[in-house]
């Protein structure tokens, strides 16, 4: 006898960590806690109803029995319900999806403060109003779908605001207060067991749902598994041998209609295969190359340096393989190309065969070399009309001073007769007078020859020389991210003047907006424009805008001088050749501030230049 009540208390301590265990258990099922979040949240949805049907009931009761407190409990009642359904409201929105059961203890806190507020006017602590909370808690784990620990804290409340309403020292002196608080605590506790044993039936029907699906998958898994395997097996072989089919289809495609040249070739440099492109490149039927290497088609000088780079990958010492080099065409001419190899291996890591991709590059080599020809004239030009503009100038500063040697040997002369001196004497210095006079002379045929010499006119397109100059300047402007905009008026007539010239002209104003703009301080965003235009029918306009520094303040009035340039390391002769150029056309140039930033030069040209049909 004695050991069986020995027994008891240990089996209900096993009995106890077992449920304990099942809870912890299903507090760590995260699909059983979402699911219990639903629950809780419809449920507490209904709680709410009930409680708003609660206290519209009682009102009833207290309009009928207590009609002089009417007034003030359905103010009472009204508030509490106002409460409630705001609860319901955000049971229904989002923040009810995350979380009901904090919702539900405002809920159980809102209803006991209603209660005690009802309970204080209509009779204190035996007031009807606290045996309502008895009804609130039973409804607890009647209706709302949480753990029991949740209904210990919703129980705690009502007991609390029941003991903080009627005060510490009333329990006991007041009337049924004992008593309501007896039956206020029996109902939490058995409110609290009721929420356990519920949750731990819900959790051993969701394990038991769970184990039975498991169960019921494992089992159809099983019978499935060898159709499953059987049909994927099918599938990829199938799959497998589509992609190879699309792959091979889609090199094919991309070798046969590429626009630059494709090749294939084994280890000894033999051609392998060889597309279109690369057959019209070096005028080969494709049999023909076949019977060729890669040295074969190769310039002779580039050949040691081809063996050597295509043995270093097919060697594994690199996987790609890029050179500038010259092929030699059926005919015997030069194809200057670049080309690009890639080694292709087995599974093994060995080599097997190099794709390579060809680009015809020669016109695009010689369009270079015209270019820098055409530089290297415009180059040649600048220098010579820089020449013949420094001996302008210098014919006339040596004219100042051989004009005074000239006078003085004369003055000199002059005295010396009035003196009687040695003939041989006066000779020498009549000499010298009369060599300062040819000398002079020189010079002023040399002013006279430099700036009275015509430039050599033909017919030009006006447009085309913009677009030739802006073609130099431009790799200068991408390099420094300028865009450079063309605005050309396609009403210009064909002009009579010197193209060189006037290219060089246009040449050295973007070359100057182009170095402005680099100057310049601050992340503007730079353009640098030139526009043509056909103005009033007497002339036509070029101008080159930018958005730079601006001209300087104290040498706006000084820019066409020769020499004078602020440049660091500027000669100071750009703009004062430009504008001989320009005048020496029948035209003339002129500079002019933007209004946001930067200078606008525009030089015209008279349309008496114009070629007539």
């Amino acid at each position: 006898m004695l050991d069986s009540l020995r027994q008891r208390p240990a089996a209900l301590f096993a009995r106890l960590r077992s449920l304990a265990e099942s809870v912890r258990t299903a507090q760590r099922d995260v699909a059983f806690r979402q699911e219990g979040l639903g629950r809780c949240r419809f449920s507490a949805q209904v709680f709410c109803g009930f409680i708003i049907a609660l206290l519209a009931l009682s009102a009833v009761d207290s309009f009928v029995s207590e009609p002089k407190l009417f007034p003030l409990l359905l103010r009472i009642r009204l508030a509490g319900i106002t409460s409630v359904s705001i609860i319901l409201l955000l049971l229904r929105s989002r923040a009810g999806q995350r979380r009901p059961r904090e919702l539900t203890l405002l809920l159980v806190t809102i209803m006991g403060l209603t209660l005690h507020g009802l309970g204080r006017v209509t009779g204190g602590a035996a007031s009807p109003q606290y045996d309502r909370m008895n009804l609130v808690i039973l409804g607890i784990p009647v209706l709302i779908t949480w753990g029991a620990g949740w209904t210990a804290v919703a129980c705690s409340i009502i007991v609390g605001v029941y003991l903080a309403a009627i005060g510490p020292g009333a329990l006991g002196a007041e009337p049924h207060s004992v008593q309501t608080f007896g039956r206020l605590i029996t109902v939490s506790v058995v409110a609290v067991a009721a929420t356990a044993i519920r949750e731990l039936w819900r959790w051993r029907a969701y394990r038991d749902r769970k184990m039975l699906a498991a169960a019921e998958a494992k089992n159809l898994e099983s019978l499935e598994e060898i159709r499953r395997l059987n049909e994927e097996l099918g599938l990829r072989v199938q799959l497998r041998t589509e992609e190879l089919r699309a792959s091979e289809e889609r090199f094919r495609t991309i070798f046969e209609a590429a626009p630059i040249g494709v090749l294939t070739a084994d280890a000894d440099g033999h051609l392998l295969a060889a597309n279109h492109a690369f057959q019209t490149m070096l005028g080969y039927e494709a049999e023909e190359l076949r019977r060729l290497t890669l040295v074969d088609i190769t310039a002779a000088a580039d050949r040691p340096r081809c063996i050597s780079a295509y043995e270093r990958l097919c060697r594994g010492r690199g996987s790609e393989l890029q050179l500038d080099k010259r092929y030699l065409r059926k005919d015997g001419q030069v194809v200057c190309v670049h080309e690009a190899f890639a080694a292709v291996t087995d599974v093994s890591g060995k080599f097997s065969y190099a794709i390579g991709m060809v680009e015809d590059v020669t016109e695009q080599q010689q369009a270079e070399q015209r270019a820098r020809q055409h530089q290297e004239h415009l180059a040649h030009v600048l220098r010579v009309i820089t020449m013949g503009e420094m001996a302008a100038q210098l014919a006339h500063e040596v004219n100042q001073p051989l004009g005074a040697m000239v006078n003085y040997a004369n003055g000199a002369l002059a005295r010396l007769r009035e003196r009687n001196v040695e003939p041989e004497i006066l000779k020498a210095i009549a000499q010298i007078a009369a060599e300062g006079l040819r000398a002079g002379e020189v010079m002023r045929r040399v002013r006279d020859f430099v700036r009275q010499s015509q430039p050599q006119r033909a017919p030009s397109d006006l447009n085309y020389l913009v677009k030739q100059a802006s073609l130099l300047i431009e790799p200068d402007a991408r390099h420094h991210a300028i865009p450079l905009r063309l605005v050309l008026d396609p009403r210009i007539p064909v002009l009579e003047i010197d193209g060189i010239q006037i290219e060089q002209v246009v040449l050295n104003l973007l070359r100057n907006g182009l170095e402005a703009m680099t100057s310049s301080q601050g992340n503007h965003d730079h353009e640098l424009l030139v526009k043509t235009t056909c103005t009033d029918g007497s002339e036509v306009e070029v101008t080159v805008r930018d958005t730079g520094i601006g001209l300087p303040p104290d040498g706006a009035a000084r820019i066409y001088d020769p020499f004078f340039t602020t440049k660091p390391r500027g000669l100071g002769m750009g703009l004062s050749i430009s504008r001989s150029i320009v005048e020496a056309h029948g035209g003339r140039l002129r500079a002019m501030l933007n209004a946001d930033r930067g200078t606008s030069f525009t030089f015209s040209l008279p349309l008496s230049n114009a070629v007539h049909a």
